[in-house]
């Protein structure tokens, strides 16, 4: 992993961290010409390494596609389907991460992204919060291209950048 700016506003505990997955959440937003239209992928689960110089060493999670959800229920039904995540044939999305780094107070996660059997890369960016001996609190965002992995329910209406927002709870086991 990256090594980190030495103007580090957040000192992380050393050692291995799981992602708490029920206080966790992922969420996607894309914008058209009818608003925008939104979905929550639950985590399922995911570590965080953090190394003796409180860095992170290595990070990855796995979301549940199938517990995909909306507040929209044809939102929920286009992206569950073949044109969205295809939850049937891929139940699970991927991320591991290939470089985190600090500048300041703001995290820069880059990694891979995994959804469909496509894979391709994406950054991060936010900040963590609440950082205690045990446990600690991100928030990072993010965008990718969703025709890229092959989620083109909605198109033309909406566009193809979709924003991407984690929040997560990490402690140790």
């Amino acid at each position: 992993m990256a090594k980190a700016d030495e103007s580090v506003a957040v000192e992380l505990s050393p050692g291995q961290y799981n992602v708490v997955a029920d206080r966790s959440s992922a969420h996607l937003s894309v914008k058209g010409a009818l608003g925008s239209i939104q979905a929550q992928i639950p985590f399922h689960r995911g570590a965080v390494e953090v190394g003796g110089d409180g860095q992170i060493a290595s990070a990855s999670a796995t979301l549940d596609a199938r517990g995909l959800s909306s507040k929209n229920s044809f939102v929920e039904k286009q992206l569950r389907g073949r044109t969205g995540l295809d939850v049937d044939n891929h139940a699970e999305a991927h991320f591991a991460a290939t470089s985190a780094q600090f500048s300041g107070d703001v995290l820069t996660i880059r990694g891979t992204l995994t959804v469909k059997g496509i894979s391709k890369p994406i950054a991060l960016q936010g900040a963590v919060k609440n950082a205690r001996a045990r446990r600690f609190v991100a928030a990072l965002e993010g965008e990718i291209d969703r025709t890229e992995f092959g989620i083109t329910a909605g198109r033309p209406l909406y566009g193809k950048q979709a924003s991407v927002r984690l929040n997560l709870v990490v402690r140790k086991p």
